[in-house]
């Protein structure tokens, strides 16, 4: 598979403007313009074969595939959950790699969100964990039940 991102440059000047205009662009957008995303497909449990950086760095097209031996590269979590480690030890949940997809699924149907979009999943669920204290513990509770 062939995977395309734009990330944090390795060039000074640009990666100062991206990081500098990326609390905007996560306003306007959600994902994060100056990421360094090759070691998250890594993290996943892919095996990069290859990773090219056209347009000055701030895309990299990586080239990965299946880790057929099960192995998740050390790392249990769905591409947001990292995230949400302080959020899942409030709420008393444990994320292990037998109830990661009913979590994953269970917070795609809480919130509106079509299964495996996670950028819009993570997007809605800053939101929601920002808006207002009570907010938090609905959310937990609704998870928690879902999850029953």
């Amino acid at each position: 598979m062939v995977l395309s991102e734009h990330v944090l440059s390795a060039n000074r000047v640009l990666a100062w403007l991206m990081n500098a205009k990326t609390p905007l662009c996560l306003r306007l957008m959600g994902p994060n313009i100056n990421r360094r995303s090759v070691e998250d497909p890594a993290r996943s449990g892919l095996i990069l074969e290859k990773v090219r950086y056209p347009a000055a760095g701030i895309f990299k097209l990586i080239e990965a595939i299946r880790n057929t031996a099960g192995k998740q590269g050390g790392h249990d979590m769905s591409c947001y959950f990292r995230h949400l480690k302080e959020f899942f030890a409030e709420a008393g949940i444990e994320v292990n790699s037998s109830n990661r997809k009913k979590v994953d699924q269970a917070f795609h149907k809480i919130l509106g969100v079509e299964y495996k979009d996670c950028s819009g999943t993570w997007k809605t669920l800053k939101q929601e964990l920002a808006a207002e204290p009570g907010k938090r513990q609905e959310l937990a509770n609704r998870l928690k039940k879902a999850l029953a």
